[in-house]
Parts: C-alpha cells; structure tokens; sequence
C-alpha cells in the first residue's frame, strides 16, 4: 500500500493511466502468454516468455516503468491505470489465506511482464509458497495481522529511532535460509558442518551483522 508521513499525503488514484488503444495492446500481448490454460506462472519457461513479452508493451508504460526504476520518489509507488483485468473471467474475491495465483491469466501475465521491466521477478519461499503472483487481500480473523491479509497499520518507532529488527530477521530470514541450505547441501550429497555449532553461533553471527549495519548506516547519515 501507499505509505505516508506526517507532513505528506498519498491519493490513490493512478499516478498515470493507459489509453484504450495502449489498454488493448496490454491485453493482446497477454493473451500470447496464455495459451492452453495449464501454464504455471512460476514456471522458468513461462517467466522467459514473459520477460520477452515486456519488449512488446507500449512505449509509453514502458518509458514510465522505467523512469520508475531509475527513481521511485519519495514514496516508492506508481499506481498504473487502465491495465486490462479480463473482467468476465474475475473470480469472487478470495477470503482464505495464503491465496495465490498458479495458472496464467491476462492480469497475472500483465503483472509478470511489468515485474520483468523493473528487474528480476522473485517471491520468498516461506511466504505464500514462493509464489509470483500473490492475492494481496484482507483475510477474516487476520485483521490485526501485519501483513498483506490484515488491515492493521505497522508499528512506527519513535522519531529519530529505528526498530531493532534482529529478532525479527532471525526466525523469518536467517532459520528458513539456513534450513533450505542444510537440505541442498544433503541432497548434493555434501556433509553439513556441525549443526550444533551452527546453531550457537546463529545468535553470534545475526548480533554482528545487526551491530555493523547499524554503525555504517549511523555513520552514512552523519556524513550526509
């Protein structure tokens, strides 16, 4: 979502909008995507079409696109209207969590290839599967969940401060990372070090990391 400051405001209108002839190409070179129905969005096959399929969109929403990823403002968003949403085939709004989208349609293809204009489509695996596509949309009884499924705004730190996120890159990065490591190292059939002195050292390794990037981005902002 649109993220504002004391001082700042955020309209959720597009900051730029397709005109019908752009909004029917957009549509065209979506529907190249979907061929049989069966396409995975994850697939490597389906992401090199996509990535080729960028290069045939407007000029004009790749130009802004573009200028985007060169500079993204002050709020890091650009809201593109007029995209094509293929409204005969909408489904209901999903209500359970974790939901995702796996077959290719025109929309999931048109969100592919922008994502292929800014750089490099990726997901976490440990969020919603590692999917691309993701159904960001509040979920009942996760209204107070701080994420994409509620609707409760993220705790700010007071001013002048920066939370301490080590707690929280601990168990959500470093753990998933770590354990997706050990099971390609197995499967490669390379002995893993020491899983106890791995793990007496994660508290170690996660504090100094922390500490340092902490220092340096202390000393970057002094010097600017």
């Amino acid at each position: 979502m649109p993220e504002t400051t004391p001082g700042t405001t955020r309209s959720t209108a597009a900051d730029w909008e397709l005109d019908p002839a752009d909004t029917g190409v957009c549509e065209r070179v979506a529907r190249t995507l979907c061929t049989d129905g069966h396409d995975q969005i994850d697939s490597a096959k389906f992401l090199a079409r996509a990535r080729d399929a960028w290069e045939d969109l407007p000029l004009l929403l790749r130009r802004e696109v573009r200028r985007f990823r060169r500079d993204s403002g002050p709020h890091g968003t650009l809201v593109i209207g007029g995209l094509p949403i293929d409204a005969a085939a909408l489904p209901a709004t999903p209500a359970l969590p974790g939901s995702v989208q796996r077959l290719v349609t025109a929309p999931a293809a048109v969100l592919t290839m922008v994502a292929c204009g800014l750089g490099e489509p990726l997901a976490y695996l440990a969020e919603k599967s590692g999917a691309l596509v993701q159904d960001v949309v509040p979920v009942p009884g996760q209204e107070t969940f701080h994420g994409n499924a509620g609707s409760a705004p993220l705790p700010r730190p007071p001013p002048g401060r920066r939370p301490c996120t080590c707690p929280l890159t601990s168990p959500t990065v470093v753990i998933p990372y770590s354990l997706w490591a050990l099971s390609h190292l197995r499967r490669a059939g390379l002995p893993p070090a020491s899983r106890t002195l791995g793990l007496a050292l994660l508290p170690l390794a996660t504090g100094t990391v922390h500490t340092l990037a902490r220092r340096l981005t202390r000393t970057a902002r002094q010097a600017a």
